[in-house]
C-alpha cells in the first residue's frame, strides 16, 4: 500500500479528511474545556481564571471539582470578640480579609457572587436607573456593587478593610464601580445625602447592637433626598438570646430608620434559601415622598 505523498518528496501531508477530523476534534476539546472552565467559574467564582485555564490545559481539559467553601465562622468569631474587648467593634474585618488572603482563615460571608436576597428583591421590585448613583455599604470582595453597576446604577462601593477593596480592583480591573476604603462610621462628608439607591445587606448584623443606632444614623445619612435605602439582614425577636457575631436584628431595632426621618415603604419577614434556612429582614425604606 502506497502512502500519497503532497508537496516536498518525503513530506507527509495528510489529507483533507484528515485535517477537518483533526480540526473537530480540536474544536470540540477546546469547547469542553472552555464548558468545564464556565463550571468550576460558577462554582467557585473563580478569582484567578488563567489559573483555571491553565490546569485545565495542563490535564488535557479536565478541570478539578471544587466544593464551595464551608460556612466555618469559629476565626470571625473569635475576632470580633477579641477587639470587642478591646474597644475596637470594627477593627477585626481587616485582620480577616488580611487573614483570609494569605489562607489562613476563612471569611465566611464570602461566596463571590451576588447576594440571592438582592437578586430575588430585584426581580419583584426593581426601579429605574437611569442616571441614578449607588452606594453599596460594606461591599466585601464587590459581586453586590457589580451587580448595581450591570443594572445601571453609577455605582461607589466601600469596605473598611484595605484588604477586601484591594481584592475588588484586582477581580474586577475594568469595572466603572468606584471602590474606596473607608469606615461605616466616619465616612467621606461628600457622600452625606449623595445617593439614589443605598444597599445595607450583612453589615449591620456584624456590628455589635450597642453601636447599632449610631451606625443605623450613618446609613440613612448616606440616601438622598427622594433616594431609598434598601436594607438585608437576619432577624430575630426581642427575646431571643444574643448569641454571637453574626448578631440578628430586632423590627424594634429596625424601627430606628424611621426615627431618622425615613419612611418605610415594605418589610419581608421571611426564610431564605440558604441551607439550613436563616429568618431574614428585607426592608425597603424611602427618604422623603414617593
Amino acid at each position: 500500500m502506497h502512502r500519497k505523498l503532497r508537496g516536498r518528496q518525503g513530506e507527509y501531508q495528510p489529507s483533507v479528511a484528515g485535517i477537518h477530523r483533526t480540526k473537530r476534534e480540536d474544536v470540540r476539546k477546546k469547547r469542553a474545556i472552555r464548558i468545564r472552565i464556565f463550571a468550576v467559574e460558577q462554582d467557585m467564582g473563580a478569582v484567578n481564571h488563567s489559573e483555571i485555564v491553565s490546569w485545565c490545559l495542563a490535564d488535557g481539559g479536565a478541570c478539578p471539582t471544587f466544593q464551595k467553601p464551608m460556612r466555618d465562622r469559629t476565626r470571625a468569631r473569635q475576632l470580633a470578640a477579641e477587639y470587642l474587648a478591646k474597644g475596637d467593634p470594627t477593627g477585626w474585618f481587616e485582620q480577616l480579609y488580611r487573614e483570609g488572603e494569605q489562607g489562613q482563615s476563612v471569611v465566611p460571608w464570602m461566596e463571590l457572587r451576588p447576594n440571592p436576597n438582592l437578586l430575588d428583591f430585584w426581580t419583584s421590585r426593581h426601579f429605574s436607573t437611569t442616571g441614578e448613583t449607588a452606594l453599596k455599604i460594606g461591599c466585601g470582595f464587590g459581586d453586590d456593587a457589580e451587580q448595581l453597576s450591570q443594572w445601571g446604577f453609577r455605582t461607589t462601593a466601600f469596605d473598611i478593610s484595605e484588604t477586601a477593596i484591594r481584592g475588588c480592583r484586582k477581580r474586577f480591573p475594568e469595572s466603572g464601580v468606584e471602590y474606596v476604603n473607608a469606615d461605616l462610621l466616619n465616612a467621606p462628608a461628600r457622600w452625606a445625602r449623595a445617593f439614589d439607591f443605598v444597599l445595607e445587606s450583612y453589615t449591620l448584623q456584624a456590628l455589635p447592637p450597642d453601636i447599632r443606632a449610631h451606625a443605623m444614623e450613618c446609613v440613612a445619612g448616606f440616601v438622598a433626598p427622594g433616594g431609598k435605602l434598601l436594607v438585608i439582614a437576619r432577624a430575630c425577636e426581642e427575646s431571643d438570646p444574643r448569641g454571637e457575631m453574626p448578631w440578628p436584628l430586632t423590627r424594634k431595632e429596625l424601627s430606628h430608620f424611621t426615627e431618622t426621618g425615613l419612611r418605610q415603604l415594605s418589610l419581608e419577614d421571611y426564610m431564605d434559601s440558604e441551607d439550613p434556612p436563616v429568618r431574614r429582614f428585607r426592608v425597603l425604606y424611602a427618604n422623603g415622598v414617593e
